[in-house]
């Protein structure tokens, strides 16, 4: 550090700095422990069998693309956890042993209450369930208007919609807060497709925010409040993902909210069909 006086990785530098100096701090674990994968490492040296295993180190800059003797079974396995559904880890899984949860056992007994055989079972045991929520599953990174004129896009949606995302990110440069109703799969899925697109990763005022499945119902009122929730303008425009606003929209309202409106009101304006 006195020669370069910065290094991209100045934290570690130190690190190394005080080992060198001090190597009685150290203590020496297997390298099963942290089993680097990258081009260049002989990582298969460091287990024989999977149960040897402790933390897997995708430490090169290419990740999972990393050419390397055993990172196809690796990266099945990383793909395939990704994917699992989360709502297995809420219940009590056979064979691991937990401490009893009030709120759990709270939940069972309000179902217990309910009539299997009633016609609208399914309707009242929906009050009972609680989504799982991502919020901002995406960078996000917003500061809104000074003037207090500023507007967000709302809109909630599924995974047959994603094909909407970029032409209405084309058609409203303004803030978008976005519910997206999807399982763990699907927002992996929604993931690699975001990574992909040019137009999205352009976008940093878009919060993506992650509702996962449960249940047999699309919850359209969870989903419309969840996007609502979580703006940062004082104002919004609630549209459906079917709706493409058109072309200077956002400066639109954003001009007619400063002439006509006060941040301190509670309003609503309507936009006619004809302007989406």
């Amino acid at each position: 550090l006195m020669g370069m006086l910065s290094t991209s990785l100045a934290d570690q530098d130190i690190f190394n700095a005080v080992i060198k100096q001090n190597p009685f701090l150290v203590y020496q674990l297997p390298c099963f422990w942290n089993v680097q994968l990258s081009d260049h490492t002989r990582s298969e040296q460091c287990y024989r069998d999977v149960s040897d295993l402790k933390v897997i180190h995708w430490n090169s800059p290419k990740k999972l693309r990393v050419k390397n003797k055993h990172v196809e079974f690796f990266r099945n396995l990383y793909l395939t956890f990704l994917e699992y559904d989360g709502n297995l880890l809420r219940r009590e899984l056979f064979g691991c042993p937990s401490e009893a949860d009030v709120n759990s056992e709270n939940l069972q007994k309000q179902l217990s209450e309910l009539d299997e055989d009633d016609l609208c079972y399914e309707f009242r045991r929906e009050r009972f369930t609680v989504h799982r929520t991502h919020l901002y599953f995406l960078h996000y990174e917003y500061e809104p208007a000074a003037d207090s004129t500023d507007v967000t896009l709302v809109a909630q949606l599924s995974m047959d919609r994603l094909q909407m995302l970029e032409a209405i990110c084309k058609h409203w440069e303004g803030p978008i807060s976005l519910a997206l109703y999807l399982s763990d799969a699907e927002a992996q899925q929604f993931l690699r497709y975001a990574q992909g697109s040019e137009v999205l990763m352009s976008r940093h005022n878009v919060g993506y925010h992650i509702v996962y499945k449960e249940g047999q119902f699309y919850p359209v009122n969870l989903l419309r409040n969840v996007a609502m929730k979580h703006i940062s303008t004082p104002y919004m425009f609630l549209s459906d993902i079917d709706f493409l606003p058109m072309y200077g929209l956002y400066e639109y309202l954003s001009f007619d909210f400063s002439q006509t409106l006060s941040p301190i009101i509670s309003c609503k304006t309507t936009v006619p069909n004809t302007c989406l």
